[in-house]
């Protein structure tokens, strides 16, 4: 009996350490299981973080493009920005829309072609300006100038049209360019009403028995006087280009305040009337 009692309580004791060595194994268990978890968490939380930095970052990107998009196509010059080697990689709206008035049938506006290559069959075929754009272009992506800028007449059946082509690098590692053409047909023709308007007040005022004199209102120089000058005045017109005081010379003294008061009077804005002598 002692020996069986002996034998039983070997018996619970080796269950015993079994059960300790399972119950420890159990607890290291659940401390692993707790550290899986809770690196799971670090790593769920290192993910979302991730996650929304990149979503951030793609969304400020977005915002950045849909702004510089919004920007050039704000512009009603039409502009083309080239790769370094000359390869049109975007195009602005004023671009798109001039090239659909006008026939244009590439479905992408040009975008992958080489606007360089482009220029150049245009100045083979004969189009002088189009090698001058050709040059101003590659001067500009070689970095051998700084910018480059040039006007050329582009007529059409509908009327005569001119336009200014600037070209910029772009300041990237990459490099590129950025080129604008820009209508100035109504500044083109400004400018040629003038002159006609200038040609004929000098066609008038050079054949006119009166004389006609005008003067820089913040410097008082005379700019111009007509030739009957000379002959009323028997003065050379340079030397009143050099002092219009030159012709008091010729006015008697009694006579010289009233001759000058006129001409300030003018320079006022006010209009006079004034008679004076000439000896």
């Amino acid at each position: 009996r002692e020996t069986q009692l002996e034998e039983a309580n070997v018996i619970l004791k080796q269950r015993l350490r079994e059960l300790q060595r399972a119950e420890r194994n159990l607890r290291e268990s659940r401390v692993a299981t707790l550290n899986v978890l809770e690196d799971a968490v670090v790593a769920r939380d290192a993910l979302e973080t991730e996650v929304r930095e990149r979503t951030q970052a793609q969304t400020a990107l977005r915002e950045r493009e849909q702004f510089v998009r919004s920007t050039i196509d704000s512009f009603t010059s039409m502009i083309a920005i080239l790769d370094c080697d000359g390869v049109i990689l975007d195009v602005n709206q004023s671009w798109k829309e001039f090239a659909r008035e006008n026939g244009y049938t590439h479905a992408n506006f040009g975008i992958g072609e080489n606007y360089l290559t482009v220029t150049r069959r245009a100045a083979d075929a004969g189009a002088i300006d189009a090698g001058e754009v050709w040059e101003g272009v590659q001067s500009v992506l070689r970095n051998a100038v700084e910018s480059f800028e040039f006007e050329y007449p582009c007529h059409s059946p509908q009327g005569f049209h001119w336009f200014m082509v600037n070209v910029s690098p772009i300041a990237t590692p990459n490099g590129g360019a950025v080129v604008w053409h820009t209508d100035i047909t109504a500044r083109r023709h400004a400018e040629e009403g003038l002159r006609e308007s200038e040609e004929r007040f000098r066609q008038f005022a050079d054949n006119s028995a009166d004389v006609f004199w005008i003067l820089d209102a913040k410097t008082r120089k005379v700019e111009y006087v007509n030739p009957v000058y000379e002959k009323m005045f028997g003065q050379s017109r340079e030397e009143l280009f050099q002092s219009r005081r030159a012709r008091l010379k010729l006015v008697p003294a009694e006579d010289q305040d009233e001759a000058s008061r006129g001409v300030e009077d003018a320079l006022a804005g006010k209009t006079f009337v004034r008679n004076y002598r000439i000896r």
